[in-house]
């Protein structure tokens, strides 16, 4: 986590001078605390204030033991693009995370950018809108097998 502006500047061109930047909204640990509520502070970054402002296709990746773990199924549920949604062990998915048994991440994420990029159509839209990959599990799960509808 970083809680404060980096040691050096930025070797990044396109992020230029990071320490001359004023922050709008500090991000430590304490003025995180100092709003327990839902308020401005919150809000200014949330795409809850605004679903429909998302315009582009969406792959949501979270995990089971992430914070902020119930954004997957609210983003999926609230948004009018095309989306996806993935679900892993850890806190986030990544090509360092193990995301489960039979999760191969970045076959997935180059599936998504090749469809939506490219142009070229890999099938990912025609699979279940979220997929899940529980401990237990052998393999990953779809939400259809996770949460059959109610009969």
């Amino acid at each position: 986590m970083l809680v404060g502006p980096p040691d050096r500047p930025s070797s990044d061109p396109l992020a230029g001078d990071v320490d001359a930047t004023p922050q709008k909204h500090a991000s430590h640990p304490a003025e995180w605390l100092s709003h327990q509520r839902y308020d401005a502070f919150w809000q200014h970054g949330s795409v809850a204030v605004d679903y429909s402002s998302i315009k582009c296709p969406v792959y949501v990746v979270d995990g089971q033991i992430d914070s902020y773990r119930d954004f997957l199924p609210r983003l999926l549920a609230n948004l009018k693009v095309p989306r996806k949604g993935l679900m892993g062990l850890g806190p986030q998915v990544s090509q360092l995370a193990d995301a489960g048994p039979g999760l191969d991440w970045v076959t997935e994420e180059v599936r998504w950018w090749t469809q939506w990029l490219l142009g070229v159509d890999t099938g990912i839209m025609d699979e279940p809108m979220l997929r899940c990959s529980w401990k237990s599990a052998r393999r990953p799960r779809s939400g259809r097998e996770m949460f059959p509808a109610a009969g």
